[in-house]
């Protein structure tokens, strides 16, 4: 039987560390509530998450 715990590979790290700093700051964000704040905050979550998404992409192809 195969031990399921194995240790995390880099996508679900990057998975698991975007979900964090989404969540950290949608909460900073929702407290402070200034329009110019979620406009930055839309931003900043779509060019990191389109980051990861293209670094997992060529981790994957050149595996």
């Amino acid at each position: 039987m195969t031990d399921r715990r194995s240790a995390l590979d880099r996508a679900d790290r990057l998975t698991l560390a975007v979900t964090v700093v989404f969540l950290a700051t949608l909460a900073i964000v929702a407290v402070v509530d200034e329009t110019i704040g979620w406009l930055v905050w839309s931003v900043a979550m779509a060019v990191l998450v389109g980051t990861v998404l293209v670094l997992v992409a060529r981790s994957e192809s050149i595996e």
